[in-house]
């Protein structure tokens, strides 16, 4: 989506947008027609959680300006006359007036607010009230507000302690980074009482926990009082406010977004995710407000994928990194090859199920693989495998997989799959006709996978890859000369055990090292605001510079590293032994984010040598980042 107009149709909706190229962030480079495409990309985890609620927006018709500046907004209530006809108008008398409201029911309502950029999108706790007139809530929140002095940090503290308040009462808890300066948390309830109710009930919550942590609560929202603590908001329960709702931008500086976070994250390094984060965590973690939705909207076949299979998501099993040493025997080892793709469990039964590791279902993204997988007449199964798309010469391209990535709506799936095609390689068999086969060693599974009838047709869209017949170094010549990223060496007599296992080991062509980002230089031109990356590994304890990389990003990861590194800047180097120019430019971050490079080796004084990004590796602590062996 760009240029500085486009006629599109979204759910059989058509839009005229316009002025596409304008720049409503201006510190990030966000254009309206970015902004318009998360709202669409967003629409399936935020239409559940805006369904039946009136909806008032703050637009920003300029964008967010630069810091320092104040950008000309507006919050509106009205829905204009000029608004397409297609959404859902709603009117509620506030004593005061009568008003107008949208009620989003689509993503060409939400691509429709985009257009008008409408980046904050407010909705109350209530939803549309039935024949007698009556709001009830049917979730609370509470919004924690850091006064001045105080901060995400004191937030998190706060929201510890009232989820532990509310649970005692028998509510669960959701928290939501605001995208702002605070954290909303959310706890669903009956629709039993009324918003008088509900909003005393807060208030009592909220006087609980300042009469419980005074040194740090308030609940009052005279300044004078706020400074170093957090306010513990209780009023936009009332049935007049309202409060950003999950998954709305915020009109920050940068793109942030109000995101629905695990409470393992809610710590003292926590900070604002923007549109690229929520994207990429609902692909991988799902939609985390879930809770709060009631059950008959949990699911939506059109939008929000779910999985099918009795028992929830299939546990997979993890290969270590080690050396062609280690696995050389063939009479112990068996060799595959190493696909770059998804890797995915298919569960078959009376359906078929694809589900990834980190437990999202992805089925309706790939409907030419579950074709494939009902036709075959397996029985019920559960196979291990990767999902994988070739390029023109028949080597596995992740990044032409991800066009595939994310997409759910049939309509947008429906002319990707002819663009991008999708195979399954199947290369383990976990369950058969109700039994597991984890416990049989890895030959004897194969062969059950082999009497299966899938075939190893490279033309097919499900197939079984078969194990290299030779040594391991004829296995990695083969690879190296496929275009592929390396071997898998699997250990015959080795079980089935959802870990990462030294049964597995994954012998990569490509040397790589696992870096702490300890700065940033700026760049130039298109480069924007990130040139290279300042790099440390630790070394006997202690963090130590090795240097810079300055390619392998794509504009969009440059994007998203400028917004985490932001919040991470120090006024001071993590770091000793920074040559002096490279110090004079930098802009020093707190070692919190972890990364991956590939390179040709190290050079004489201990830097990385021809270094390429290769992306963040979130699951790591940097504690356990440390010089890797060749």
């Amino acid at each position: 989506m760009a240029g500085a107009a486009q006629q599109v149709t979204i759910d059989g909706h058509r839009l005229k947008l316009t002025n596409l190229d304008k720049v409503l962030y201006p510190q990030a480079g966000t254009t309206k027609a970015e902004v318009i495409q998360y709202l669409v990309q967003v629409a399936p985890a935020m239409l559940p959680h805006v369904a039946d609620r009136a909806l008032t927006r703050k637009r920003y018709p300029h964008g967010v300006g630069v810091p320092g500046t104040e950008p000309e907004l507006f919050f509106e209530k009205n829905l204009p006359e000029h608004a397409p006809k297609w959404i859902r108008r709603v009117e509620v008398d506030h004593g005061s007036q009568t008003v107008t409201y949208p009620v989003v029911e689509h993503a060409a309502d939400l691509a429709w607010l985009g257009q008008m950029a409408a980046l904050e999108l407010h909705v109350h706790q209530w939803r549309i009230p039935g024949d007698d007139g009556v709001w009830r809530p049917d979730r609370l929140v509470l919004d924690l507000d850091p006064g001045p002095g105080a901060g995400l940090a004191e937030c998190a503290v706060v929201a510890h302690e009232a989820r532990s308040l509310l649970e005692s009462v028998g509510l669960e808890t959701v928290p939501v980074t605001s995208g702002s300066k605070g954290l909303h948390l959310y706890a669903p309830l009956d629709g039993e009482h009324d918003t008088e109710y509900v909003n005393a009930f807060a208030k009592q919550i909220a006087e609980a926990l300042t009469a419980e942590m005074p040194e740090l609560v308030v609940s009052s929202m005279t300044k004078s009082v706020r400074h170093g603590k957090v306010l513990v908001d209780w009023s936009q329960n009332n049935g007049n406010k309202t409060t950003i709702t999950p998954y709305s931008l915020r009109g920050t500086h940068h793109p942030f977004v109000a995101a629905p976070r695990d409470w393992d994250e809610i710590d003292d390094e926590l900070r604002n995710l923007d549109l690229d984060d929520v994207l990429e965590r609902i692909d991988e973690l799902g939609d985390l407000f879930a809770p709060l939705l009631p059950a008959a909207t949990h699911v939506d076949a059109d939008d929000v994928p779910r999985s099918s299979r009795p028992g929830g998501p299939v546990e997979v099993m993890l290969a270590s990194t080690g050396s062609d040493r280690i696995a050389e025997d063939p009479r112990t080892w068996a060799y595959e090859m190493k696909w770059d793709g998804i890797r995915a469990a298919a569960s078959v039964d009376d359906g078929v199920t694809l589900t990834t590791r980190n437990g999202n279902d992805v089925t309706v993204s790939y409907p030419e693989v579950v074709e494939a997988l009902a036709v075959l007449g397996l029985g019920e199964v559960v196979l291990d495998g990767e999902l994988v798309a070739f390029d023109d010469d028949g080597a596995p391209d992740f990044g032409l997989l991800q066009r595939r990535m994310g997409v759910t709506k049939p309509n947008d799936v429906r002319p990707l799959r002819d663009q991008v095609p999708v195979h399954y390689l199947a290369f383990d068999l976990l369950e058969r006709a109700g039994e597991s086969l984890r416990s049989d060693s890895y030959e004897d599974r194969r062969a059950a996978l082999g009497r299966l009838g899938i075939g190893d047709d490279e033309d097919a869209v499900v197939r079984v890859p078969p194990a290299f017949d030779g040594s391991l170094d004829d296995a990695v010549a083969e690879s190296l000369d496929r275009g592929l990223e390396g071997v898998l060496a699997k250990r015959r007599a080795s079980t089935y055990r959802a870990e990462r296992s030294k049964s597995w080991i994954k012998i990569k062509h490509q040397r790589t090292q696992d870096v702490v980002v300890v700065g940033w230089q700026p760049g130039t031109g298109t480069r924007g605001s990130i040139g290279s990356l300042l790099l440390a590994v630790h070394r006997d304890g202690e963090l130590s510079y090795v240097g810079k990389v300055g390619t392998g990003f794509t504009q969009a990861v440059l994007k998203k590293l400028h917004g985490q590194l932001v919040d991470l800047e120090v006024d001071d180097a993590p770091v000793d032994g920074v040559p002096r120019e490279v110090a004079r430019v930098a802009h020093w971050v707190e070692p919190a984010l972890v990364g991956e490079v590939a390179m040709s080796g190290w050079t004489h004084d201990g830097h990385v040598r021809h270094a390429t990004w290769r992306g963040l590796r979130a699951e790591m602590d940097t504690s356990a980042v440390v010089v890797e062996s060749p």
